[in-house]
């Protein structure tokens, strides 16, 4: 009987959790753990709302991936880092970011992303613009094939 309260209660605090938006295994996992339940009451729980798909990392990850590419260009380096650091498994997280971001959509992205910050780069040495915004690309998780692609492009655009 005192089992199933707390199991009750433990299934109550993390619906609460999940009206606001979506989340992963392990961030429920870790909001019932702070609220004091013991972990075979928390494993039931969320084994069950995975079971109603309440609780879907692979879901999780291409909706969270959608709504942050729109919001801010970045690459799929710093994507998949976000993706790890929210719980996602790596392997959950490489397919949703081959789902949502091939090769052409990164590169769009990161001239997105360069031509924002270029004006606001005051630079007249090239390769002093070219390290700055190398950088900007890279803080922006870009990997470096695509930065060197980009900053030739950009660069050598503008120089025209």
């Amino acid at each position: 009987m005192e089992e199933d309260k707390q199991y009750r209660s433990a299934q109550a605090a993390a619906l609460r959790f999940l009206l606001s938006r979506p989340r992963t295994r392990r961030e429920v996992t870790e909001r019932l753990r702070q609220k004091g339940h013991n972990d075979d009451i928390i494993s039931q729980v969320v084994g069950r709302l995975q079971e109603l798909g309440y609780v879907n990392d692979a879901d999780f990850a291409r909706r969270w991936l959608d709504g942050e590419i729109a919001r801010k260009p970045q690459g799929r380096l710093g994507l998949r880092r976000k993706l790890l650091d929210r719980g996602v498994d790596p392997d959950v997280a490489a397919a949703a970011l081959t789902a949502a971001f091939d090769r052409p959509a990164e590169l769009a992205a990161a001239r997105a992303a360069a031509r924002k910050k270029l004006p606001l780069l005051t630079e007249d040495d090239r390769e002093k613009l070219r390290g700055k915004l190398g950088q900007h690309l890279q803080r922006r998780g870009f990997a470096y094939p695509v930065i060197v692609q980009v900053l030739d492009d950009i660069l050598n655009s503008d120089a025209e």
